[in-house]
């Protein structure tokens, strides 16, 4: 998401500029949904963003007059000059420097194939990662029933080992109760 700010500054336009054009139609309603207003900031989101800037290239398209054109077609025809220079000194090129570029093209194919390698590696081992992250997952999930269950049962055991205890000292009060009763009269 960018706002109007950052994409008026990529446009090289103001941002009065960029508000100007959204509150106007088409843009008004293909903006619909793809802004959002974030500190009191309009926000657009990508899609609105491409939106924005094929209309701003539209206007400056249609800025271009024939002098424009005629400009643009005396530089095509140098520039064909140039490229015609270029490709006349590329056969000129000494032997050995076309052997260097080969061998720097092979270098850079088998690059490519290490990257192709490693990555297909990568993604081997990340699914690994998720296989035992899977597996630790479940033993953990095992482990603390266990402990679960053993913790239960050492609850249930001093319970049960301190119920004959509580039950004996009832007995014992109850009969020193009785016995103090009818001796303390």
């Amino acid at each position: 998401m960018k706002t109007i700010a950052q994409i008026a500054k990529e446009l090289g336009v103001s941002r009065q500029a960029v508000y100007k054009k959204i509150k106007k139609e088409p843009l008004l309603t293909s903006l619909q949904g793809l802004t959002v207003l974030v500190n009191n900031k309009l926000t657009v989101d990508t899609d609105g963003e491409a939106i924005i800037k094929i209309e701003f290239d539209k206007n400056v398209s249609t800025v271009i007059n024939d002098n424009t054109v005629n400009m643009l077609t005396m530089s095509t025809e140098k520039i064909n000059k140039v490229s015609t220079k270029v490709d006349n000194i590329d056969d000129e090129l000494p032997q050995s420097l076309h052997e260097q570029i080969k061998l720097l093209n092979s270098q850079i194919d088998l690059k490519d194939t290490l990257i192709q390698v490693l990555q297909n590696e990568l993604k081997y081992k990340n699914e690994q990662i998720q296989e035992l992250t899977s597996t630790i997952r479940i033993q953990a999930e095992s482990i603390n029933a266990v402990h679960k269950n053993e913790l239960a049962e050492t609850i249930i055991d001093g319970q049960q080992a301190i119920m004959p205890e509580i039950s004996k000292k009832t007995d014992q009060e109850k009969k020193q109760s009785l016995f103090k009763r009818l001796f303390k009269r």
